[in-house]
C-alpha cells in the first residue's frame, strides 16, 4: 500500500476511534479532553473530504456530471440507507419526505428546528452541500474561493443566528483540505505543526469545539501533524490490510456509530433499554467502566462489519445497474 494512503488511512481510523470514545461517558469527567477528540476528528474528516474532493474533480477534469455519477454510488446511496434505517429505527414523528428532505438533501438547517440535530449524520448532510459547491465551481479555483470567504463573512453576521453555523464554520477546514498543495511527508508541512500549541491558549473552549478560529486553526494543525506523522511510520503488510480495511469502511463506520451505541447497550445494560429505545441520545453506559466495557464491543464491531455493509452496497448497485442495462439493452432492440 503506498505510503500516502497509509497515512491518510491511518488518520481516518485514529478519527473513528476518537468519535466513538468521545460520544461516549468514559472521558465525562474530563470534558476538555473530550472536546479535543472532537475537534480532532471533525477537522480531520473535513480536511481529507475536501482534498479527496479535488482529486476527484482533477480525475474527472471537472465534470460535474461525471463527479456526481461517482458521488451517487459511493456516497450518497450508502447514506440514503443509513437514513432511511435511521428513520424506522428511530420512529422518527416526521413525514418521510421532510426528513429525507432534512437530512437526505442536506437542508436539515432549512427544515428542522435545531433538537433534530441527529449525531453523525450532520457531518454528511454538510458534505452534500459543499459538494455541490465546488463540483460546480471546481474549475474556477478563484471564483470558488471567493464563493467560500463569502459565505463565511455571512455566516459570522447574517447566518450564525439562523442555525447554519455548523454549515458555515465546517465549510473553512473542507476549503483547507481543497486547495491543499503541499506533500504531507514534507519538510513544508512542519510549519503547520506549532498550530498543536495553541490548545493550551485559554481563548479555546473545547466544550463548544468549533466555535472561533483558533480552534479551527488547533485543529488543522493536530490534524496536519498527524498525517505527518503517519507518513513516517512503517506500517507492516497485515497493519496496512487492517487499516485500509477499516477506512474502506468509514462512511458507514462514522454514521453508525450511535447504532452501535445502542445495540452494544442493550446487549450489555438492559436495564437502560426504555432510555435506549425512546432517546438514542441517552448515554447508555454511565459510569466510565460501564462506557469502557461497551467500546470494547462496539469499536471491533463497528470497524468488522461496517466495511462489510459498504461494499454489500456498492456491490448490489452494481449488480442491479448491469441488470438494468441488460434489460434497458433487450428492450430498445426491440
Amino acid at each position: 500500500m503506498a505510503q500516502r494512503i497509509a497515512n491518510i488511512d491511518a488518520v481516518k481510523v485514529t478519527g473513528l476511534i476518537a468519535l466513538y470514545i468521545g460520544h461516549s461517558t468514559l472521558l465525562t469527567a474530563y470534558p476538555q479532553i473530550n472536546g479535543l477528540l472532537d475537534l480532532y476528528l471533525d477537522t480531520a474528516f473535513m480536511f481529507l473530504a475536501g482534498y479527496f474532493c479535488m482529486k476527484s474533480l482533477e480525475t474527472r477534469e471537472y465534470k460535474f456530471t461525471s463527479f456526481w455519477k461517482n458521488k451517487v454510488k459511493t456516497f450518497l446511496i450508502p447514506f440514503w440507507i443509513i437514513i432511511a434505517l435511521w428513520y424506522f429505527a428511530q420512529r422518527m414523528p416526521l413525514r418521510p419526505a421532510t426528513f429525507f428532505v432534512a437530512y437526505g438533501l442536506g437542508l436539515r438547517a432549512l427544515a428542522l428546528p435545531p433538537e433534530w440535530d441527529l449525531f453523525s449524520l450532520w457531518f454528511a448532510s454538510c458534505l452534500i452541500g459543499y459538494f455541490l459547491i465546488f463540483s460546480a465551481l471546481g474549475k474556477h479555483k478563484k471564483i470558488t474561493l471567493l464563493t467560500i470567504l463569502t459565505i463565511v463573512i455571512c455566516g459570522y453576521t447574517v447566518l450564525k443566528p439562523l442555525m447554519f453555523w455548523n454549515w458555515i464554520f465546517y465549510i473553512m477546514p473542507f476549503t483547507i483540505g481543497y486547495f491543499w498543495k503541499l506533500k504531507f511527508n514534507g519538510k513544508k508541512t512542519l510549519m503547520f505543526m506549532p498550530l498543536v500549541l495553541l490548545v493550551f491558549l485559554p481563548s479555546i473552549t473545547f466544550n463548544a469545539a468549533f466555535n472561533n478560529l483558533l480552534s479551527l486553526l488547533t485543529g488543522l494543525g493536530f490534524t496536519v501533524t498527524s498525517l505527518f506523522l503517519f507518513s513516517k511510520l512503517n506500517f507492516g503488510d497485515k497493519t496496512s490490510k487492517i487499516v485500509t480495511y477499516v477506512s474502506s469502511g468509514a462512511l458507514i463506520i462514522y454514521l453508525m456509530e450511535p447504532v452501535w451505541g445502542m445495540w452494544t447497550g442493550l446487549l450489555l445494560f438492559p436495564q437502560y433499554s426504555g432510555g435506549i429505545l425512546t432517546n438514542a441520545s441517552v448515554q447508555f453506559a454511565i459510569t466510565p467502566l460501564q462506557s469502557a466495557t461497551r467500546l470494547t464491543l462496539a469499536i471491533p464491531l463497528a470497524f468488522i462489519v461496517c466495511p462489510l455493509i459498504y461494499k454489500g452496497i456498492q456491490k448490489t448497485f452494481a449488480v442491479a445497474g448491469v441488470a438494468f442495462a441488460t434489460i434497458y439493452g433487450k428492450n430498445a432492440e426491440k
